[in-house]
């Protein structure tokens, strides 16, 4: 017997802690072969992460992620743009740096606020 942990789990979770219709996802260089933009849900996040540098010293930083289930995303790429409206702040344009698939049809985004370079 398989467990559908899409369906049992996901499911569940987003409807409980996603940005219902928040999140605006638009392909990113637009291309003629660029699907349209579409609007999507996620589960926000971002908070600081600290790393010890050899010297002593400590570098920080802030990590933003997105947590998606894939089939309520009709595409997604690297360097995707993603306007998400954030509790309290607005509208926040990000690019997508990673994307990080749990193989149970849910993805992890990790987020940048550096437009990507398109020559890459």
């Amino acid at each position: 017997m398989t467990i559908d942990f899409n369906q049992l789990v996901l499911g569940p979770c987003m409807g409980t802690f996603a940005e219902t219709n928040e999140v605006l996802v638009t392909p990113w260089p637009a291309t003629t072969d660029s699907g349209p933009a579409y609007t999507t849900r996620g589960i926000y996040s971002s908070g600081p992460i600290d790393v010890a540098l050899q010297e002593g010293g400590i570098f920080s930083d802030q990590r933003t992620s997105l947590g998606i289930k894939l089939d309520e995303w009709p595409d997604i790429e690297l360097n995707y743009r993603v306007d998400v409206k954030v509790k309290g702040v607005g509208v926040v344009r990000y690019w997508v740096g990673d994307i990080d698939t749990d193989g149970q049809g849910g993805a992890t985004l990790t987020l940048r606020t550096t437009v990507p370079d398109e020559s890459l």
